[in-house]
């Protein structure tokens, strides 16, 4: 018993049982009448009686075997489109082009600060420069001379209440002048310490971590105003293009379908009284009379798992690796001549 499948303008012919003596009986009218007609039909159906021949004629679909929908990953205005529906578009190529004054000014911002974490950190890890030494040595001497002022005239002041030419309040208030001028020159004495230690261990881990921090937002902001660019990310024809320059595109808008033009499927519609007997593997060959005296020797490839309730057929796919240039990806029919 042989089968021959038009789908979609393509024939394929199996021998799917034992092939009988002699001639094929003549052809009667098809014993029981099929569920619901398919989709898109090329020609009847005719069976031939048990034992001989059966020739099935269904439709089917061309379906890209695999396909990519290209989305801007910021938003932004289309200023450039490079490619129309039907290019052909390699892997990498730039397809678009978005306005990125934002993300430039961003970029521009993000290196600046990055640019002023380092000099910091150069600058500490350098220590402090000997003109600030001696600015807080000379701080130093001036706390110490304004303490030494302050206890002279706690001692005046005291031979002065004693005379009772003071009141009590006055010991009060030089005492109070002493103890602000001790803490003044233990602070001075405190930051010459510092300026004359050089930078801690800790003080540059945490400068060098805000070096770090702007590095990674400058590292951000680039890949940012990189995405302005919306880049092919495989190979393939242009199927469909979404948007046109000018467009306003947020974050995830689809901007154009890419196809891929290695391989494709043919999609056939079984009736689901023959789905048994086609099964994954089974050899079949393939004609168009879109294109005369090609052909092509291919398998099944996969049997869906469910019928469909409407046209009670169950699909069947066949890969077709690098197929002729009638077979495009993405039509739902293959020509046919008249």
């Amino acid at each position: 018993m042989s089968i021959l499948i038009f789908a979609s303008g393509y024939s394929l012919w199996q021998w799917l049982g034992p092939k009988p003596n002699g001639s094929a009986a003549a052809g009667g009218p098809m014993g029981g009448k099929m569920q619901g007609p398919p989709p898109r039909p090329v020609i009847t159906t005719t069976l031939k009686p048990s034992g001989g021949s059966q020739t099935i004629n269904v439709t089917g679909q061309v379906e890209a075997s695999d396909s990519t929908t290209l989305r801007s990953q910021v938003s932004g205005t289309v200023q450039a489109l490079r490619v129309k529906e039907g290019d052909r578009v390699g892997r990498g190529e730039v397809i678009a082009v978005l306005d990125s004054t934002d993300q430039q000014l961003a970029l521009a911002q993000a290196k600046a600060r990055l640019e002023e974490a380092k000099r910091d950190l150069a600058e500490l890890k350098q220590g402090t420069r000997t003109e600030v030494i001696a600015q807080r040595r000379a701080a130093v001497s001036a706390a110490n001379a304004r303490e030494t002022d302050a206890r002279d005239n706690l001692r005046r002041i005291q031979g002065l209440v004693k005379q009772g030419a003071l009141a009590d309040r006055a010991l009060i208030e030089a005492q109070a002048s002493i103890d602000t001028a001790v803490s003044h020159r233990l602070a001075a004495a405190a930051s010459l310490a510092e300026a004359e230690a050089g930078p801690r261990a800790d003080e540059i881990a945490a400068e060098q971590a805000k070096v770090e921090a702007q590095q990674a937002a400058v590292n951000q902001a680039s890949v940012a105003a990189d995405r302005a660019r919306i880049i092919a990310t495989s190979s393939g024809i242009v199927n469909k293009r979404t948007v046109n320059v000018g467009d306003y595109v947020r974050s995830a808008d689809p901007v154009l379908e890419l196809v891929d033009n290695t391989s494709v499927d043919v999609l056939l519609q079984i009736p689901e009284n023959l789905a048994s007997q086609v099964q994954p593997g089974l050899s079949v060959k393939l004609t168009s009379r879109a294109i005369p005296g090609w052909s092509r020797t291919a398998t099944v490839d996969a049997l869906m798992p469910t019928t469909s309730s409407s046209s009670r057929r169950r699909p069947a796919r066949i890969r077709l690796s690098n197929p002729p240039a009638g077979l495009l990806p993405g039509t739902r029919s293959a020509p046919v001549s008249p």
